[in-house]
């Protein structure tokens, strides 16, 4: 084989390995979110893009609103008011929860008000809790709850929130896919 067919092999095995990953969906791309509603309550989460990069970092951002006309009263047996977890085929890879401490809590939200909070998931396997495993490519379930309850009868429990996200390899490894593609496909010596 020429070394002219050589490089237009590897060149085009660059091109898609480029426009598969480096302009794919993973960049440039809005929060991807989600709002469910249920007695009074607005539940929100957001990641900032529906597809990461391998390795890329992940925030999801958690928030509770009051649309009620009057306050709503909650309580945390353990104070642990948020929980940040990602699974994968319901494998739970990471997860995090925030505020934690040994007393019993409560928060009350007036009207419009809101509870916010937000966690990074690194992709490396770290974390509280989770398999311990870096990220490998795939579609993933991002889940945010606010974990304490309803303080009285009239108090609505806060219900538990997900999205999914797209994990894909890094462009790097796809342009090297691209050209082992390429040379794989190219025509034996006649």
């Amino acid at each position: 084989m020429s070394t002219t067919r050589n490089l237009t092999v590897a060149t085009c095995g660059f091109i898609v390995g480029f426009v598969l990953t480096a302009v794919g969906p993973a960049y440039g791309q809005a929060a991807h979110s989600d709002t469910f509603t249920q007695d009074g309550l607005r539940h929100y989460i957001e990641t900032d893009k529906a597809v990461y990069g391998l390795g890329e970092p992940v925030t999801i951002l958690h928030r509770l609103t009051n649309l009620r006309d009057s306050a709503v009263h909650f309580v945390s047996a353990d104070c642990c008011w948020f929980e940040f977890s990602i699974y994968l085929a319901g494998t739970k890879k990471w997860g995090v929860p925030e505020y934690c401490c040994q007393a019993i809590t409560y928060e009350s939200l007036c009207p419009d008000e809101s509870l916010v909070d937000s966690a990074v998931w690194d992709q490396s396997g770290g974390g509280l809790w989770g398999d311990g495993l870096p990220a490998v490519p795939g579609v993933y379930t991002a889940y945010a709850a606010v974990t304490a309850k309803g303080l009285t009868d009239l108090d609505p429990d806060p219900i538990a929130m997900e999205i999914s996200i797209q994990v894909i390899p890094e462009p790097a490894t796809g342009i090297l896919l691209g050209l082992a593609a390429g040379v794989c496909l190219r025509r034996p010596r006649r």
